[in-house]
């Protein structure tokens, strides 16, 4: 299984009544983890992988907020 480090976009909200909404901005986002699954519509990212198959903390990244994926070598 590959070990990725995934760059993408997330939204972001502020609370209450906003008079200068030049503060509201998206947030470039980068997480490491392994690809557990890729298809047209998104990725999934886990922190960890057992050998009995499970895997913790899986996180769904939409591909239209992934900007790159960069394989990581493992020493």
């Amino acid at each position: 299984m590959r070990i990725v480090k995934v760059k993408w976009m997330d939204s972001s909200i502020q609370h209450g009544w906003q008079e200068d909404i030049n503060e509201c901005c998206v947030a470039l986002c980068e997480d490491v983890g392994f690809l557990v699954e890729e298809d047209d519509e998104k990725i999934i990212l886990a922190r960890g992988v057992s050998q009995t198959g499970f895997v913790n903390s899986p996180m769904a990244i939409p591909k239209g907020s992934v900007i790159s994926i960069k394989e990581m070598r493992v020493k």
